[in-house]
C-alpha cells in the first residue's frame, strides 16, 4: 500500500474528491457490492446513487440550493449516509444533530446554522416540531415512516429523473458539526471536503484498510465526527458499512453481528469495547482485522482487556475532536509498549505542547495541546468570537493538557476543566450549569465529572440555595435536567453545600470539589 505521504500528494493531484465523487466512482467500478446494509435495508453502491440522487431531487425540489444548510436529524441508522450524501449531491451543507439532544438545544443549533429544510423520522418529530417552531425548517420535513404519503421512501421512488450533481470545490464547506464549548452554547465547526478526505485518506493508509473487501460496523452515530471517521474509510475504499439495529444493544449482541457479517473494521469507545471483550473472550472465531478505541480516555484495566481478548488483530487508538477530526494515532506497532498513550501525530498534523505564555514545553513537561492541520475545520459558523479564541495564532487550541515522551509519544494527563466524558459523549460543565441556575431555588452550582465503572465518568451537580437554610429537593432538580438537557447531561446526583470553594479572584476551585465528590465512593 502506499505511504502516507503518497496518499496525500494524490489527493492534492485530484483535489475535487468529494463525497460524491467517490459515490459515484465505487457505483461505477462495484455496482452490485453492498454499500450499505441495517436491520431492514440493504443497499448496493449503484443503488445507493440512484437513492442518493433522487431524495437530492426531493431537496431541489423543496427548495434547497448550494450552500444551503440542511438538517439531518436522525437516529443512528443507515439513512444518515444516504441524507449525508444526497446533501453532498445537491450542494447543500450538512448540519447533523445528535437525536439524544433536548428540544432547546436542537432549536439553537437549527436557529444557529439557519437550516433550509430537515430530514428526520417519526419517532423523533414530537421533539423536532418543539424545536423547530416558528422556523423555516419546520416546513416540509422529509420524514421516515410518516405512513402519510409525503415520507421518505415514498418521495424517494417518486422521482423517476434523479436530478445531475452539483459540483462543488474541495474548499467548500461539507458539514457544520455542532460541538458544545466551554461557554455552554453549542459551536458549529465548519468542516470542508478537504478537512474530511485529507484525515480519511491518511487515516485509511496509517490502518492499512483494504480496497473492495472491508466491512465496518459503525457503531458510533454519524452525528458525530468519530462516526463520520469510522465510516468514510469505508466509502473511500469502496467497503461496506454495517449499521447495527437502533435500539440499545449490549456485548453480546455486537459479538452475534461481528460474527454473522464477517466484519473486519470496527471502531468503538472504550466503554463499547469492555462490554465486547466480556461477551467473546480470547477463544472468539471473528474475522476482525483491526479494532479502534477513541472518544475517551480508557481505563488500564480495559486497555489491558481488549489485548487478551483480541491477540494478533491489529489495535490502534484514535485521538481527536470534532474541529481536528483524527489528529493523533497509536500505531498497532506500538499498541501493547506504549499503552495509554494516545500516540503521535498523523504525518499531515503539526503540533506543539505550550505553557501558558504560548511557549513550547520540554519533553516530560505538562502543557496544551495546540495543532495545525489541513484537517483542522475552518472555525465556528457565525462566531467570530470564539474561532478568534480557539484558533489563534494559526494554531487550534485543543484545551487538553498533554506530555510528550523522549520517543515522541503523547499522553493526555487532564483535559479542559470544564468538560466531562461519559460514554464517549462530552458534557461541558457551563451549560448544565446554565441549566442548574435557572432553577429559581438555585444561587450558586458546580457541575463536575464523578468516576463511573461502566460511562467513565457522569455529572454531579453541586449547588448552594438561593435562601439560607432552604431545603432543595434533588429529585425536582434532575427533572429541572431532564425537560433541558439531553440525559446524558443530566446530573446523576445533587449535593447541597452552603457556599462553593472559590479562589481569590473568586473563581470556583473545582479540583477541591473534585477530590472531595469526584471518586465514585464519594
Amino acid at each position: 500500500m502506499a505511504s502516507p505521504s503518497a496518499v496525500l500528494d494524490e489527493f492534492r493531484r485530484a483535489s475535487s474528491v468529494t463525497l460524491t465523487y467517490l459515490l459515484r466512482g465505487h457505483a461505477a467500478e462495484r455496482p452490485d457490492a453492498v454499500a450499505l446494509k441495517g436491520p431492514d435495508r440493504v443497499l448496493t453502491y449503484r443503488q445507493l446513487e440512484s437513492s442518493v440522487s433522487r431524495l437530492a431531487s426531493v431537496l431541489r425540489d423543496r427548495g434547497v440550493r448550494p450552500g444551503d444548510r440542511v438538517a439531518i436529524y436522525l437516529r443512528h441508522r443507515l439513512e444518515m449516509a444516504e441524507a449525508i450524501m444526497a446533501c453532498s449531491w445537491c450542494g447543500a451543507i450538512t448540519v447533523p444533530i445528535n437525536s439524544r439532544l433536548a428540544a432547546p438545544e436542537i432549536a439553537h443549533i437549527l436557529a444557529n446554522s439557519e437550516a433550509k429544510r430537515a430530514v428526520t423520522e417519526q419517532a423523533l418529530m414530537p421533539i423536532f416540531r418543539e424545536a423547530s417552531d416558528g422556523m423555516a425548517t419546520a416546513e416540509l420535513p422529509i420524514v421516515l415512516e410518516s405512513g402519510d404519503g409525503d415520507d421518505y421512501g415514498g418521495l424517494i421512488s417518486g422521482h423517476d429523473e434523479p436530478m445531475a450533481m452539483v459540483e462543488v470545490d474541495d474548499s467548500d464547506t461539507a458539514f457544520i458539526l455542532y460541538t458544545s464549548g466551554t461557554t455552554g452554547r453549542p459551536k458549529g465547526a465548519v468542516t470542508t471536503y478537504r478537512n474530511m478526505i485529507v484525515n480519511t485518506m491518511m487515516v485509511t493508509s496509517l490502518r492499512r484498510i483494504q480496497p473492495g473487501d472491508e466491512v465496518g460496523l459503525c457503531s458510533l452515530p454519524l452525528f458525530h465526527a468519530g462516526g463520520l471517521s469510522a465510516y468514510m474509510p469505508l466509502l473511500l475504499m469502496g467497503g461496506t458499512a454495517i449499521f447495527p439495529p437502533i435500539t440499545a444493544f449490549g456485548g453480546e449482541e455486537v459479538a452475534e453481528l461481528l460474527a454473522e457479517e464477517r466484519v473486519t473494521h470496527l471502531l468503538m469507545v472504550p466503554t463499547q469495547l469492555a462490554e465486547l471483550c466480556e461477551a467473546v473472550g480470547p477463544d472468539h472465531s471473528l474475522s476482525l482485522r483491526r479494532i479502534v478505541w477513541s472518544a475517551q480516555k480508557a481505563p488500564q484495566a480495559v486497555l489491558e482487556a481488549i489485548h487478551r481478548t483480541f491477540p494478533g488483530i491489529d489495535i490502534y487508538c484514535s485521538f481527536g475532536q470534532t474541529e481536528t477530526l483524527v489528529a493523533l494515532q497509536l500505531d498497532r506497532d506500538d499498541a501493547e509498549r506504549k499503552m495509554g498513550s494516545i500516540g503521535k501525530p498523523l504525518p499531515h498534523v503539526r503540533l506543539r505542547i505550550v505553557d501558558a505564555s504560548g511557549d513550547d514545553v520540554k519533553d516530560g513537561e505538562v502543557g496544551e495541546l495546540i495543532v495545525r492541520s489541513p484537517s483542522v475545520c475552518d472555525g465556528y459558523w457565525r462566531n467570530e468570537l470564539e474561532t478568534e479564541r480557539a484558533f489563534a495564532d494559526g494554531w487550534f487550541h485543543t484545551g487538553d493538557l498533554c506530555r510528550r515522551d523522549e520517543e515522541g509519544f503523547l499522553y493526555i494527563v487532564d483535559r479542559a476543566k470544564d468538560v466531562i466524558i461519559s460514554g464517549g459523549e462530552n458534557v461541558y460543565s457551563a451549560e448544565v450549569e446554565a441549566v442548574l441556575l435557572a432553577h429559581p431555588g438555585i444561587a450558586e452550582a458546580a457541575v463536575i465529572g464523578r468516576s463511573h465503572p461502566k460511562w467513565g465518568e457522569t455529572p454531579i451537580a453541586i449547588v448552594v440555595a438561593a435562601e439560607p437554610g432552604a431545603v432543595l429537593s434533588e429529585q425536582e432538580i434532575r427533572e429541572h435536567c431532564r425537560t433541558r438537557l439531553a440525559a446524558f447531561k443530566c446530573p446523576t446526583a445533587v449535593i447541597a453545600l452552603e457556599s462553593l470553594p472559590r479562589n481569590a479572584l473568586g473563581k470556583v476551585v473545582k479540583p477541591v470539589l473534585r477530590e472531595q465528590y469526584g471518586a465514585a465512593s464519594a
